[in-house]
Order: C-alpha cells, then sequence, then structure tokens
C-alpha cells in the first residue's frame, strides 16, 4: 500500500494572497483514517488546527486578514493502515496596496496629431499595470493591459486613438493608471486630458513705419 497522495488547489507555494482564502484539499485515499489541515501564522511557534475530516476531500478557509508576513500551511493524512503523507507549502499574507506617484503626462494639453502622449509613473511595488482612457461620461474608450512590471519609475505611451483604432477627437477626457500586485491588492490613479488640434495658421502682425507708410 501507499500513502494518500495530497492535492492543494487556493494555494501555492511562495504565492502571495489576502483576505479570506478559500483552500479545497483531495486524496487520492477514498477512506482516510483522518485528514488535518494546520496553519502556522507569521511569529508563531505552535500549529493551530484549521479543519479535519475522515473523508476524501476537505474544503476550509483561511483569514489573512490583519496577518501580514509568511504563513505556513501543513496538510497531514493518515490512512487505516498506518500510511501517512504530510504536505508542508509557505506563502505570504499581503494587504498593502501598490503605491502608483509621479503621474504627470507630457505635453499638458495634447494635439494627437504630433506622436504619442507620454505617461511618467512609478510604483511601490511589482504589479500588474494597466492604462484606461475614459470620456467625460466615465466611459471607457481604450484599454491598454501593460502586463507585469518591475517596482520603480517607469513611462506609459497612448496613441491619441480609442479601442477600435480610431482618433479620439477633441475635448476634455481622463486617464487612470490601474496597478494590482500578486496578492491581488489594487490602487489607480485618475487625471484629467485635454485633447485639443490647433488647426489654425500662426498670424503675423507687421507694423510698418518711416515716410512711405500709409
Amino acid at each position: 500500500n501507499e500513502a494518500p497522495l495530497i492535492q492543494i488547489s487556493g494555494l501555492t507555494q511562495g504565492g502571495a494572497y489576502h483576505g479570506n482564502l478559500p483552500i479545497s484539499v483531495l486524496l487520492t485515499e477514498a477512506h482516510p483514517m483522518e485528514t488535518r489541515v494546520e496553519h502556522l501564522p507569521p511569529g508563531a511557534t505552535t500549529w493551530g488546527l484549521v479543519a479535519s475530516s475522515a473523508q476524501g476531500a476537505l474544503g476550509c478557509q483561511l483569514d489573512l486578514s490583519g496577518r501580514e508576513g509568511i504563513h505556513q500551511l501543513r496538510v497531514v493524512s493518515f490512512d487505516r493502515l498506518g500510511f501517512y503523507s504530510t504536505n508542508l507549502l509557505s506563502f505570504t499574507a499581503d494587504e498593502t496596496p501598490p503605491v502608483i506617484s509621479g503621474v504627470a503626462h507630457q505635453p499638458g494639453v495634447y494635439d494627437s496629431r504630433f506622436g504619442s502622449l507620454k505617461i511618467a509613473y512609478a510604483v511601490s511595488e511589482e504589479a500588474l499595470l494597466a492604462f484606461e482612457l475614459l470620456d467625460g461620461t466615465g466611459t471607457r474608450l481604450r484599454l491598454i493591459d501593460l502586463g507585469l512590471i518591475a517596482s520603480g519609475p517607469g513611462q506609459v505611451f497612448w496613441d491619441g486613438r480609442d479601442g477600435n483604432g480610431d482618433r479620439v477627437a477633441d475635448g476634455d477626457y481622463s486617464y487612470r493608471l490601474l496597478a494590482a500586485d500578486l496578492a491581488g491588492n489594487a490602487s489607480l490613479r485618475e487625471l484629467p486630458l485635454t485633447l485639443r488640434q490647433d488647426l489654425s495658421a500662426p498670424v503675423t502682425t507687421l507694423a510698418l513705419s518711416g515716410p512711405h507708410s500709409q
């Protein structure tokens, strides 16, 4: 005979999580004698019992609220012949959203005929970043998924077009930078944006003086 094989869903080694964490445990042994889910929070020296069962599957909830730091979860399963298995995972509880700072765009009034709008930013930690363009009613016109970016300063470039590839008309808009860390904590910064195309030609006024002026 062999010890039960433990499969844990909802949690991965080295992952980051926050809030209420649902966990599922599935065993290859249909009728184990006992399965125990135990938790060791940051700074603790004693394992606490989260749940136990004599069934082949077990579901439980782990509340991580207010418990930032490195946690450990241990699942131990015994079968009726005395064989047992242990699965130990370490993970991080993180409730602090990434900080987006230094957001500014150049030029201040944007004419889309002259290149892309450059938006500067900085984020406090590694995060998934996205750019959204909104019209005056808050309707999203464009979404640019920038993927996973490193902490520190960066830049976003917008080409003046909406999600259909059409150039956005003159008017007052806003844009958002949205950041979500690997634990799912999210934050955003929203700034106004004015689009203007100056189609008027410059006017030069020449003032004449002297004996031949009229």
